[in-house]
């Protein structure tokens, strides 16, 4: 008998997430993650799996990379940054999304590995109900989206400030603390408050002062 400590290694993404409702102990559940952790970078070459890999050369409006498998990996250009400069040599982490198209290439994303890597610290920040600091990048319909540690989170137009704002392009490139009020990790999708975090601002200014009155 398979005794839950006994792991198999290359675990990916979507098995880390089936064991989370498990009954595993809390030192079974370390191992697990441990395990996971060694896999990044290692050869386990599959869809779902985040490896390392290293830049090799940018052509048209795609990046080649190499993850040590028998096809390169090609991760969009629009993964990068409009100023960010492609570095042969340079280590990358990306999710393996498909093997092998019908042209034999192997479809990576930066994004997505990213994403995953620093999911837990937006989840923390959603269960604590603690702020989050993001920079508005672009007016979408509906509202705004923001960047948070490196990926992307929908801020809703009513969620922006304390009243309706008519022209939400005043906020593009500035700084601020958001609120993350809902999260839907499958769907890569986060949504965020600025007004909640106003709204808690104005309450305890507003108990500071009756305090200070009643001294």
């Amino acid at each position: 008998m398979t005794d839950k400590g006994d792991l198999i290694v290359g675990l990916t993404l979507e098995e880390i997430e089936a064991i989370e409702g498990q009954d595993y102990s809390l030192s079974q559940r370390q191992e697990l993650e441990a395990q996971y952790l060694e896999n990044i970078g290692s050869n386990q070459i599959r869809p779902g799996a985040i490896v390392t890999g290293k830049l090799l050369r940018r052509v048209g409006n795609e990046v080649i990379v190499d993850i040590n498998y028998k096809s390169e990996g090609i991760i969009p250009m629009s993964e990068f940054a409009k100023d960010e400069e492609i570095i042969p040599g340079e280590s990358v982490d990306v999710l393996i999304e498909t093997l092998e198209d019908q042209d034999g290439r192997v479809s990576v994303s930066k994004e997505k590995a990213h994403f995953h890597k620093v999911w837990k610290d937006i989840k923390d920040a959603y269960d604590s109900g603690s702020e989050i600091i993001g920079t508005i990048v672009r007016r979408i319909k509906g509202g705004l989206k923001v960047k948070i540690m490196g990926v992307e989170a929908f801020l809703p137009g009513s969620q922006v400030a304390l009243r309706q704002v008519p022209y939400l392009e005043q906020f593009l490139g500035h700084d601020y603390n958001f609120w993350v009020i809902k999260l839907n990790k499958r769907r890569r999708n986060i949504v965020v408050s600025r007004r909640q975090v106003l709204e808690e601002a104005r309450a305890e200014q507003k108990e500071t002062l009756f305090k200070e009155l009643e001294q």
